[in-house]
């Protein structure tokens, strides 16, 4: 393995290239089934198209939660080499040196609890302002913001305006991104599972043999068990299939076989991969989910469903609500076995044929437009001077309120000059340079040039970094973030 600057990977070419552009796939990797899906479709798509790609998992200083390694497929679909793996923010950086374009995958890597459980890892706030940035079927998850103190959004709203091209899978999120952060080009694109063609899914399910001796049976992958489900599934099971049913949960749930209680039943799979979920799935008569990929595979493998779910669960219910009523499904919402015949939901059928019919136009669309963002020419939002830049390890604090500290420049050359106005705006105090000469002179009115000793005497210190080489900056952030009375950057 090639090691590079606490860099952990090789930059391998993958498949048949066609290309010379090199992706950076930017991805959280959770212990979930749909997250894992979503991961390897996109990274399948990148690699069919011809262009070389890795992916890029969070630092290993953040929440282990959203950087597993453990593979939740049969076989698994990468090779260390496809996994870059970073040791810090720092380093992370790094990675600028490798890549042409930033990729940020599917999933709800734009939700600001997971965003703050990554240190904004997902909004490329460590990748250079010249490099092309954008996001393919990214989700907030809900249909709202998680956090609207005014420091945080204008700081997530400074990153995502630096991506050359934004695209959701929730027309909310389209919404949210114009409303919140004055985003108006955003696109909805179809769920990065849907890029898969219901033919290769299918393969992928049976890879398994979970299903060779279970007859009929209903399904349920279910996220978050309550007595109501349960009760729910054991009526769906009795009623159709002899009292049958198979259940999968969340792949992170801490379950143990041969115990008892709400979260344990004997009909459940456990340590069960993507191939037995999407077999699962495939073989029943009837799925019960409370999960919006679980609604997805289903829809994909042309299974009846119906979803119950709790309105005040954190996972969220908007973008469940908003791919039901997208294909007229909205009916499919029960919460009882009693209001499941009450539909007339064991007699209705759904129009899969119409339903492929809009998503294979719509995978056409979203494979097009990747293409299309990937190759075509863009303009780069040129901001170098990082107002809202904040040191790593502080950037969920707010600076104090009381304005007790200084600001003080770090370059005293052409960039800050260039940026006088916008200095002054930020009531600069002082601007601190190597060069020896400088210092204790007025570099413009009112602004005296001090060295880092100096520096180290002042109480409070935000540094504004003003120099115009990326590569330099890393290195002043790295030197400055170490001194005890920085406290942001």
């Amino acid at each position: 393995m090639e090691e590079l600057n606490g860099v952990i990977g090789r930059r391998l070419l993958m498949g048949k290239v066609k290309h010379d552009k090199k992706i950076g796939f930017v991805v959280i990797s959770t212990l979930n089934y749909g997250n894992q899906l979503v991961n390897f479709a996109l990274f399948q798509i990148f690699q069919k198209l011809g262009y070389q790609v890795s992916m890029i998992y969070p630092p290993s200083s953040v929440d282990e939660n959203y950087r597993t390694r453990k593979n939740l497929f049969l076989r698994n679909p990468y090779i260390d080499d496809n996994i870059i793996e970073v040791t810090d923010f720092h380093s992370l950086i790094k990675l600028n040196e490798w890549f042409d374009i930033f990729i940020v995958g599917g999933d709800q890597q734009f939700r600001y609890i997971f965003a703050e459980g990554t240190k904004e890892f997902s909004y490329l706030d460590w990748v250079h302002w010249s490099k092309k940035k954008f996001s393919v079927g990214t989700s907030f998850g809900t249909n709202y913001y998680e956090n609207l103190y005014p420091y945080i959004v204008d700081r997530m709203g400074y990153w995502l305006q630096r991506f050359q091209s934004i695209s959701v899978r929730e027309q909310s999120g389209v919404e949210l991104l114009n409303e919140q952060f004055g985003i108006q080009d955003a696109k909805k694109i179809v769920d990065p599972v849907f890029l898969c063609e219901p033919l290769y899914v299918k393969q992928l399910a049976r890879e398994t043999k979970i299903n060779e001796a279970e007859g009929i049976y209903i399904g349920a992958y279910l996220l978050d068990m309550t007595n109501n489900k349960k009760c729910f599934l054991q009526q769906l099971a009795k009623q159709y299939c002899d009292g049958k049913y198979q259940i999968i949960r969340d792949a992170g749930a801490i379950l143990e076989p041969n115990k008892s209680g709400l979260e344990y039943d004997s009909h459940t799979l456990y340590d069960a991969k993507v191939e037995d979920w999407l077999a699962m799935i495939d073989g029943c008569e009837l799925l019960l989910t409370d999960s919006f990929h679980g609604v997805c595979m289903a829809l994909l493998l042309k299974k009846p469903f119906c979803v119950t779910f709790e309105q005040e669960n954190w996972r969220g219910f908007a973008r469940i609500k908003e791919i039901l009523f997208e294909y007229a499904l909205e009916d499919r919402i029960v919460t009882s076995y009693k209001e499941y015949l009450e539909k007339g939901l064991d007699k209705k059928q759904i129009d899969f044929e119409y339903i492929h019919n809009k998503i294979q136009e719509k995978r056409m669309n979203g494979i097009e437009w990747i293409k299309e963002t990937i190759e075509k020419e863009m303009s780069f939002k040129e901001d170098p001077f990082y107002k809202w830049y904040i040191n790593k390890s502080l950037k969920f604090n707010p600076l104090p309120e009381d304005g007790d500290f200084t600001y003080i420049a770090w370059g005293a050359g052409n960039f800050f000059l260039a940026n006088e106005d916008k200095i002054r705006e930020n009531d600069v105090q002082y601007v601190c340079d190597q060069n020896s000469e400088k210092w204790g002179k007025e570099i413009v009115s009112g602004i005296r040039c001090i060295n880092i000793e100096e520096l180290k005497k002042i109480k409070k210190v935000v540094v504004l970094i003003t120099i115009d080489n990326w590569q330099a900056e890393q290195e002043i952030e790295k030197k400055v973030g170490l001194l005890d009375n920085v406290i942001g950057i």
